[in-house]
């Protein structure tokens, strides 16, 4: 068989062309000068004929098989950004096809599937990544810094706010997944946290059925334990607003990191709780919030912040220069997130008891799903 003639670029697909693949994984994809855009896979050929169209990209395909693609044998690496029940899939026919894989999470929607994957994956000598992109956000790498330097004093707990509203604009496919859209958001939470934490495994959770009669809980809790504190997770997805917080508590103080905004504060201790006491945590808090849409709010609102999604594939792309698995994002961390995933899913079912004896939770007369 005769040699493949030297490529100077790196050919990348792209498996699913909804809104991350077109606003975050192209343009993170195309400032990179050594980087071609070979071409787009879509369930809907027209929507991937209009991602195509508007980067200039060569190939566009409907096809749910690489196999059956001609142009995706001289691809080198593939961009996966479908729905979560097709990812099992994908990801095992591009390792089949001996390329190197950036995925979204979750890897799976089954631990026997995410297994399988994890072991083939590891057999493989091409770099695997999944897209943990919040660990690289601005307001996550200042509060690496913030530590690191001692600011906060040693860590002693985790406590991760998630609020939903459901009348947001929701995946179509959210509700296939176990436990609806909390399976696919968990994830965001559980690299993050595992991403400041020792040694994160799950403890205990519960969860309150649906108001709406949807498959996401209207409430869940989790505890899991590092070597050192607890980590708390709080879900409300009938929410009236929709927040994402992570709050890092210390000796000396806490970091409030809002993921939407990317925006961090840091709260000093509040001493004796006097009235001068909490004027000084407001001054603080609202210091660190402008601070932050000064450097966050404006890129939010022109459309330039990407919250890591460009920094896991510049760092997707200098892997495969090194060969080296990228830290936070290469298999070894995919897998541990995803089995934590497994076992939070696992330690829900178990908490679902309490329906029968627990809270009943009735529907608002006021609401009204849209």
């Amino acid at each position: 068989m005769a040699t493949p003639a030297f490529h100077p670029k790196v050919r990348v697909a792209f498996v699913g062309a909804g809104w991350v693949c077109e606003e975050r994984h192209i343009p993170a994809f195309q400032k990179h000068r050594d980087v071609e855009l070979a071409g787009v896979v879509d369930s809907r050929l027209e929507r991937a004929r209009a991602v195509a169209r508007k980067f200039g990209i060569p190939n566009v395909s409907a096809e749910d098989d690489p196999h059956r693609i001609p142009w995706m044998q001289n691809v080198d690496a593939v961009s996966i950004t479908t729905p979560p029940h097709s990812h099992h899939s994908w990801i095992m026919s591009c390792l089949d096809m001996d390329k190197d894989i950036l995925t979204e999470k979750p890897l799976a929607l089954t631990r026997a599937e995410g297994e399988a994957l994890i072991a083939r994956a590891g057999q493989s000598k091409r770099i695997f990544c999944v897209v943990h992109n919040n660990i690289f956000t601005h307001a996550a790498m200042q509060a690496k810094a913030l530590i690191a330097r001692d600011v906060i004093g040693p860590v002693t707990g985790l406590r991760i706010q998630l609020l939903n509203s459901p009348r947001r604009h929701l995946p179509l496919w959210y509700d296939q997944l176990p436990f609806g859209l909390l399976f696919d958001e968990l994830s965001h939470f559980l690299y993050l946290a595992d991403s400041f934490s020792p040694n994160l495994r799950v403890s205990h959770g519960e969860a309150f059925p649906s108001r709406m009669g949807m498959t996401t809980p209207s409430l869940a809790t989790l505890t899991l334990l590092s070597d050192n504190y607890p980590v708390h997770f709080e879900l409300d997805f009938e929410s009236p607003v929709c927040e994402w917080h992570m709050t890092i508590l210390g000796t000396k103080g806490l970091l409030i990191l809002d993921i939407f905004r990317d925006i961090i504060a840091f709260i000093p201790q509040d001493r004796q709780h006097t009235a001068a006491d909490h004027f000084r945590t407001l001054g603080y808090a609202t210091a660190g919030y402008w601070k932050g849409f000064f450097y966050s709010g404006i890129r939010h609102l022109t459309g330039r912040l990407k919250y890591g999604t460009d920094v896991v594939i510049d760092n997707f792309l200098a892997a495969r220069t090194t060969g080296t698995p990228p830290a936070h994002i290469g298999l070894k961390d995919g897998a541990r997130v995803f089995r934590l995933l497994c076992d939070a899913i696992d330690a829900l079912r178990e908490g679902t008891s309490s329906f029968s004896s627990g809270l009943q939770l009735e529907k608002p007369r006021a609401f009204k799903h849209a």
